[in-house]
């Protein structure tokens, strides 16, 4: 994973606080190309999301419920599944500030 960029702008217009916005961003890198939302769903270990932004697994746990509600982060179909994808709300949000699409940062 690498480093977590906050847009403060897209921080603001959804909302977030910056746990809320790390653990998206967390996400993004993980599932990776954006293009293909529904096949790219990858499991992501909340324990390693933890351990990289430095919170507890609870909180951890407890802010990704949030994201779900929000309508940020999609889960896996299957029941209790661990595997969450970032919606198209999150993407939408982040495309106008230069995030990176397909590994490299965009340009102006």
């Amino acid at each position: 994973m690498g480093d977590v960029v906050i847009h403060f702008e897209v921080q603001k217009k959804l909302g977030l606080t910056k746990s809320e916005y790390c653990i998206m961003d967390v996400i993004e890198q993980v599932v990776g190309d954006r293009k293909d939302l529904i096949s790219n769903l990858r499991e992501v270990r909340i324990a390693r999301i933890a351990d990289y932004i430095g919170l507890s697994a609870s909180r951890t746990t407890k802010i990704i419920e949030d994201l779900v509600s929000k309508g940020l982060l999609t889960r896996g179909i299957e029941v209790h599944s661990q595997r969450l994808c970032a919606s198209k709300k999150w993407y939408d949000a982040v495309q106008p500030y230069g995030e990176k699409e397909s590994g490299e940062q965009k340009k102006n």
